[in-house]
């Protein structure tokens, strides 16, 4: 049977591609391993990217809830939310009937009690009653001084008086209405010890933190404007739900200007930023929670490198722990290449 030339040409092309890929085969294998390109950067100082961030709310460090001692009926409320008040001006009262007619009361019984004593001991001392009587009407005249003493004092305390100067936060009763005693009537954001800030942070950055160290307040609400403020405690347990860790800031509020709730930014500079490094987030090859694993370049060759991690900002990652400011950390083309591969080293 003879071939035709259609099919006589694939017949022969097909030699000749086989030996076209051996030697194909054969020039990769003499010309050694691929190295995989990569670009690579040496760590950065971290900067702002090391510093602890968290949101927060404004409250007055010396906040007041303010209440009558005594149960009574609401004759006055002096004030409102929002009001600017001074030490000692009356913010509250209550109607005087009842306490008024305590103390009286207690008057009364404390002048009988002195009448009765005074006759126990001019008798006693005519020898016509036992000296049992006249120490038993001393102690009757004592009680009802003591009973004085306390329906003055509540009488005193059926007055809301403002114990420093400060704001009105919210009032919570109005004239005419029954209260018990201790039932709160005013919050009062008190001046002479300006702002806290609560946050709840991730444990890891939360330790970073120490008592007195720096930080930098934000508020939304007065655009441009930065408070200084420190961190002031450090909660000693987790909160079981979350796991986070309550920080307490002091701000310094020299202009007057931050009021109770409002919601505000912290950037707070721990002690060890000034010697933490930061890395592009391209160069991370894994990342859960603080824990990451980066390439980095040695003789020739990717080395994986476990890193503890910190924040992230502006395209950059804080690293805590695992890198040198020396190392050569791959930033581009980290994905396509193994640990301990071969490697070769491009520009932009």
């Amino acid at each position: 049977m003879h071939l035709t030339p259609r099919l006589a040409l694939p017949l022969l092309i097909v030699p000749l591609l086989a030996g076209c890929g051996a030697d194909a085969l054969d020039a990769r294998a003499a010309a050694g391993p691929v190295e995989r390109p990569v670009r690579v950067e040496a760590p950065q100082p971290a900067g702002k990217v090391a510093q602890v961030r968290a949101t927060g709310r404004l409250e007055s460090a010396d906040e007041l809830r303010l209440a009558f001692k005594v149960t009574g009926v609401i004759a006055e409320m002096a004030v409102d939310a929002g009001d600017n008040v001074r030490a000692g001006e009356v913010l509250a009262r209550l109607d005087r009937t009842e306490t008024g007619a305590a103390v009286e009361r207690a008057a009364q019984a404390l002048a009988k009690a002195e009448r009765d004593l005074a006759r126990a001991e001019e008798v006693f001392a005519r020898g016509l009653v036992a000296k049992e009587a006249r120490d038993n009407a001393a102690t009757a005249r004592d009680i009802a001084a003591a009973d004085l003493r306390a329906a003055r004092f509540n009488q005193q305390f059926a007055t809301v008086v403002a114990p420093a100067a400060g704001r009105v936060k919210a009032r919570l009763a109005e004239a005419g209405e029954i209260v018990a005693a201790g039932q709160t009537v005013l919050t009062l954001a008190g001046e002479s010890k300006g702002w806290l800030l609560r946050a709840a942070l991730a444990d890891r950055e939360a330790l970073r933190l120490a008592v007195g160290d720096p930080a930098e307040v934000r508020v939304d609400a007065l655009p441009g404007r930065r408070f200084e403020a420190t961190v002031a405690r450090i909660a000693g347990a987790a909160d079981a739900a979350t796991g986070t860790l309550d920080v307490e800031f002091n701000v310094v509020d020299a202009d007057g200007l931050l009021r109770s709730g409002l919601i505000a930014r912290i950037a707070a500079t721990p002690a060890d930023a000034a010697d933490t490094l930061s890395v592009p987030v391209s160069a991370l090859l894994r990342a859960e929670g603080a824990e990451g694993r980066v390439l980095v370049v040695a003789d020739g060759r990717a080395v994986a490198r476990e890193v503890r991690l910190g924040a992230i900002a502006d395209g950059r990652v804080a690293v805590l722990e695992g890198l040198a400011a020396t190392d050569a950390v791959v930033v581009a083309g980290a994905a396509y290449v193994d640990d301990g591969e071969a490697v070769r080293l491009v520009q932009d």
